[in-house]
């Protein structure tokens, strides 16, 4: 073959050659993008290069040039094929997560207000390495060193979440005939720093609840008595409490927005204690809607005319913040949780009833029906940790 017809070739179907950089070495197709073109200095246009990675030369992949060159003929069609409106076909990493992933993932279900922020927080690291980047050029090395850079200043959770997203948006890419292999398939997890999963202690609640009174008081002893979530919580109406003294969950309140339990089992009744029930059922004789539809804990603030309930995040912010800073600690609302399942713990709790509580089942547990009898030993768990900290705040009041 002369000279000429095989530059011909290699501008109209692309070329295979062995990329040495990575390990192992990677079998990459190159092709000549001509909907992409420049002009260069003496006046010739020049088509953009693609690259897309074939596979490795390692036994039971492509050992040879041969094999990798027989892939690409299976695929060169589909790969350098343009569609009508021109869209490039080999999509950055920032156009393809944007412009392909999103949106089908958001079509066949909508993201939760938190999953979303969780995954926008993630891609602002990730964006910035990747994002301009041609998505088969990505390969298992470079997502590897960027784990592990990552592992460094971020903790377990961020880099296990990345590691989840990553092999999700390739798997997509994947299914999407865009690549032959995921690079994120073979990632391993780089050592993290430690999980700082502060909690506020029996010493701590009793000090924060004898600076609150009225709603607020009765808001924060839901929180650290029953382990609710902060959208649960404010997402109660007043037919979610059960004369049984539970309260059903049927809904959440986050970031403005109503939807549904965070998952199946967490639509289990949860044990209130009789005087927190108590605490309920007077203020809800005082409440402006006491209906069973109206809110619980409703804003002052209206959106439009529909009355919402107050949300999480300014409750926080204007009503607990300022207390802890006086007393000289920080707060969130996660730390209720975790405080819950600790304290109660230490006060004699087994973990199966601490469990039950918090709606940590498993997938055969049956969670669909909000009525039904919470165990004894729940209870007396939720008592005896009740009268802990009711003693704890009354002791911190008589010192302010």
């Amino acid at each position: 073959m002369t000279l000429g017809k095989q530059k011909r070739r290699r501008r109209q179907e692309g070329w295979v050659e062995l990329d040495r950089e990575t390990s192992p070495h990677s079998w990459k197709a190159r092709w000549m993008d001509w909907s992409e073109t420049r002009t260069d200095q003496n006046g010739r246009v020049r088509p953009a290069q693609r690259s897309l990675v074939l596979g490795y030369k390692i036994a039971g992949e492509l050992l040879t040039k041969s094999l990798a060159q027989a892939k690409w003929e299976k695929m060169r069609p589909l790969v350098t094929a343009r569609s009508g409106s021109g869209d490039n076909p080999a999509p950055t990493f920032e156009e393809y997560v944007n412009g392909r992933f999103v949106p089908e993932k958001n079509a066949l279900r909508p993201w939760r207000a938190r999953s979303r922020d969780k995954f926008d927080y993630l891609m602002s690291k990730i964006m910035p390495v990747f994002g301009a980047k041609e998505l088969a050029a990505i390969t298992t090395a470079d997502l590897q060193r960027f784990l592990v850079e990552l592992a460094r200043k971020h903790c377990h959770d961020t880099v296990v979440g990345m590691m989840m997203y990553v092999r999700a948006i390739f798997d997509h890419a994947i299914d999407n005939d865009l690549l032959a292999k995921n690079p994120g398939r073979k990632l391993l997890l780089p050592a993290t720093r430690e999980r700082n999963r502060p909690y506020l202690t029996g010493e701590q609640l009793g000090q924060l609840e004898a600076r609150l009174a009225g709603q607020d008081r009765t808001i924060f002893r839901l929180l650290s008595r029953t382990g609710l979530r902060a959208g649960e919580l404010f997402g109660l109406q007043w037919q979610d409490v059960n004369s049984n003294q539970t309260v059903s969950i049927q809904r959440t309140f986050s970031k403005g927005e109503i939807g549904p339990p965070k998952t199946k089992a967490s639509a289990k009744p949860v044990a209130l204690p009789k005087a927190l029930y108590a605490e309920l059922i007077t203020l809800q004789k005082a409440a402006v809607d006491p209906s069973p539809t109206g809110w619980v804990f409703p804003s002052s603030k209206k959106r439009g005319k529909d009355v919402m309930p107050i949300a999480s995040e300014n409750w926080l912010k204007r009503v607990l913040k300022p207390v802890a800073a006086l007393l000289g600690f920080a707060v969130t609302l996660h730390m209720f949780r975790r405080g819950f399942a600790t304290l109660a713990h230490a006060s004699g709790g087994t973990l199966r009833d601490i469990q039950e509580q918090l709606r940590h089942a498993s997938a055969a547990t049956t969670a669909n029906v909000y009525v039904q009898s919470v165990p004894e030993s729940v209870r007396q768990t939720v008592e005896k940790m009740d009268r802990a900290l009711r003693k704890k705040a009354k002791a911190a009041k008589q010192k302010v």
